[in-house]
């Protein structure tokens, strides 16, 4: 009997010791370290993705132009075709070397350039500008324009100015100048935020040789003109 009670109690303790060794199995409600640094890494992906989202929209197409101050700026540059042209011009002849009257036409391609700078009111534009012609002919002009915001994506204007141009004639190596009033018509189209494709239309009449002298050369012609532009250009209403 001492002998059993004595093993008895030998396997007691055993048992004891194996539970202490061993604990009770099951799913622990404690977040473990794993947990944690996967639960870190998502946060740290979501304002990732929310900041793609957001910066995707802010450069996304077709925005409208952004209006924050009462004054405006505009800059254009493109492509010109202009065509001037007159009758009854005493021109020199090339075989008798006299003057001879003749209609007068020349046509001539350029690159255009635009400043303009100007106010706003309630979507009315009212602004003063300097449009440039340099290739072909070099000409030069300086006006008013008054336009108006359409839902801040089109923009129709029209202007009147004061322009000189270089002409050149037949058979003589000097350049005039020719100047006069000029009429203008034009359409700005936004493709994001300010930055669209413009298209221009301009006649100006009359147009006179600038030299006295060299107007009674030619007969004191009265020319007219008129001119077709495409350019890319720029608003800015935050200056």
């Amino acid at each position: 009997m001492k002998v059993l009670s004595l093993i008895c109690a030998v396997l007691l303790l055993c048992l004891e010791s194996s539970a202490q060794a061993f604990p009770k199995s099951g799913f622990s409600t404690q977040p473990t370290l794993q947990d944690e640094s996967s639960q870190s890494a998502l946060g740290s992906i979501e304002p990732t993705l929310d900041s793609s989202v957001s910066s995707a929209k802010k450069f996304s197409l077709y925005q409208p132009i952004a209006v924050s101050k009462r004054s405006y700026g505009s800059f254009s540059i493109g492509y010109s075709q202009s065509h001037i042209k007159a009758q009854q011009v005493s021109l020199i002849d090339g075989v008798s070397n006299s003057r001879v009257d003749r209609d007068f036409s020349q046509i001539a391609h350029g690159v255009f350039f635009g400043l303009e700078r100007g106010v706003h009111w309630h979507n009315f534009m009212l602004g003063g500008y300097i449009n440039g012609v340099a290739a072909q002919d070099y000409s030069l002009s300086f006006g008013v324009r008054t336009s108006y915001l359409v839902a801040r994506y089109v923009i129709p204007s029209v202007g009147i100015s004061w322009g000189m141009q270089h002409i050149k004639f037949p058979n003589d190596i000097k350049q005039y100048n020719i100047h006069g009033a000029s009429f203008n018509a034009g359409i700005f189209v936004n493709l994001v935020r300010g930055f669209g494709l413009k298209l221009e239309g301009s006649y100006s009449y009359p147009l006179v040789i600038l030299r006295g002298v060299d107007a009674r050369n030619y007969g004191d012609p009265v020319f007219s003109g008129y001119s077709f532009v495409v350019s890319l250009c720029m608003y800015d209403f935050s200056i």
